[in-house]
């Protein structure tokens, strides 16, 4: 946090100091003019420091308040350009101005040993790994803050390139203590299911995959409801932000959970979630940049669809429609600590599921269970690297509800374990590159068998993967 406020130290100065010209070249009323402008300046970049802070603020760390203050430096970079004349000229024009837009674009490539990856052609080599998004942003007033953001992917056969609408919501910040956010708002699990679309502000390529999938960024970024929010300050136990939501979500169709149950020949027609609440704690504590936080969510939810006649035993086109016996929950612990250059993150998420075939009456229960422990260093401002080891288990017990069929945990296609080392690049604000390499064992996820990998799968198998994104 000391580093955001040196930047607005430094932002108020700069301000102030790019102000100055000579006093002959200007009358009073134009001095007078161009110090409200410039304060008018200072408190929008406040303003946004704020909502970084709010933000990215309980996920410290080298690589995070870089990026924070890239943010603010370039806004004020982009405002030092203007001459007093030019902020004259323009103070009667339209709020067009007051719009903030970013976004960023990405290309990747992946290279794996014997089996395929997240309907990539990665055994041969692929470069089918194509990311956009734009937002915009605009402050309203001092408390109300409004905006959204575009995304689009092509991942393999995930995305085709379809555009969705990643987030649209108001933010009304209260107080620091309670705050409201209306519309299509970001979901709080752990530490980066919210930021994952903000690519600049990790080191890796691929999140872990035992608790942020690929296949599954539109279950995890956002959900359609209302969230209340806001930072409770206590005393010498340091801090607890919180944040609580209800609401419902719209699942991706071109992501990996629909893709998924098309290739086991059980596409579906409709997916309506009846209700679904959670909640976020971190606890900053007195310990310096040593956050611990609970992550909780549930859902009910109701799916429709058919047997298609490809593989499936079943008659073509005969109806199955699953619903849960009890709401779907989700619990993630995590941690983060940041000494200097070094962060150390540590997560860990179980899924618990169980669901009912309204048509046959038969049950099936699921435990999910995944975690990593994770290492970064930034060595020197433009260079950084980080590992990590993730381990997930696509059901823990590995039995339906009649304990009829048994799979050992340890399993291939139950056990997914990733070594994983990567590099990152900054090469200047704007543009970074990543190279990454997976050492991994099992194919409990991500591997869409039936679509990319129709002649089995091995074990044991490596990953190699590299990824350039540009910001602005």
């Amino acid at each position: 946090m000391k580093s955001i406020s040196a930047v607005i130290v430094w932002c108020t100065a700069a301000l102030f100091s790019a102000a100055t010209v000579p006093a002959e070249e200007i009358t009073q009323a134009d001095l007078l003019t161009i110090v409200r402008t410039q304060a008018e300046q200072i408190k929008k970049l406040q303003q946004e420091v704020a909502e970084l802070k709010k933000a990215y603020g309980r996920r410290t760390g080298p690589t995070r308040d870089e990026s924070i203050q890239r943010i603010v430096t370039t806004e004020v970079a982009e405002q030092l350009r203007e001459s007093a004349a030019d902020t004259l000229a323009e103070e009667d024009s339209a709020h067009f101005g007051d719009i903030d837009i970013h976004g960023f674009i990405s290309q990747g490539y992946m290279k794996s040993t014997d089996n395929n990856y997240l309907t990539l052609n990665s055994n041969d080599g692929s470069v089918e790994w194509h990311e956009a998004a734009i937002n915009f942003s605009k402050q309203f007033t001092e408390d109300l803050r409004g905006g959204l953001q575009l995304y689009m992917r092509n991942i393999g056969d995930m995305g085709n390139y379809n555009v969705e609408l990643d987030w649209a919501y108001g933010d009304y910040n209260w107080r620091d203590w309670l705050g409201l956010r209306i519309g299509k708002v970001k979901t709080p699990l752990g530490l980066y299911s919210d930021v994952q679309d903000l690519e600049f502000l990790n080191t890796w390529i691929l999140l872990p995959q035992s608790v942020y999938p690929v296949g599954q960024r539109s279950l995890q970024l956002a959900h359609i409801g209302a969230d209340l929010y806001g930072e409770i300050p206590l005393s010498t136990f340091g801090s607890l932000a919180y944040q609580g939501y209800v609401g419902t979500r719209e699942l991706d169709k071109y992501g990996g959970f629909f893709m998924n149950q098309s290739d086991k020949d059980q596409p579906i027609d409709d997916l309506d979630i009846n209700q679904l609440a959670g909640f976020d704690l971190t606890w900053e504590t007195p310990l310096n940049d040593f956050i611990l936080g609970w992550s909780y969510y549930m859902d009910d939810y109701i799916m429709k669809g058919h047997y298609s006649p490809t593989h499936a035993t079943k008659p073509a086109y005969q109806d199955w429609i699953k619903e849960t016996r009890e709401p779907r929950t989700i619990n993630q612990f995590y941690t983060q600590y940041t000494l200097g250059d070094f962060r150390f993150d540590a997560e860990f998420r179980r899924v618990l599921k169980e669901e009912k075939n309204v048509i046959n009456s038969s049950d099936a229960h699921q435990d999910q269970r995944g975690g990593y422990g994770a290492l970064t260093y930034r060595f020197t401002d433009f260079w950084a690297a980080s590992i990590y080891y993730s381990r997930f288990y696509k059901d823990y017990y590995s039995y339906d509800m009649n304990r009829s069929s048994r799979k050992h945990r340890s399993d291939p296609s139950n056990l997914m374990k990733d070594w994983c080392l990567t590099t990152l690049f900054d090469i200047n604000t704007f543009w970074n590159i990543k190279m990454e390499a997976h050492f991994i064992d099992g194919y409990s996820r991500g591997m869409f068998e039936l679509r990319s990998n129709p002649n089995g799968l091995k074990e044991s198998w490596n990953l190699f993967a590299i990824k350039t994104s540009f910001n602005f």
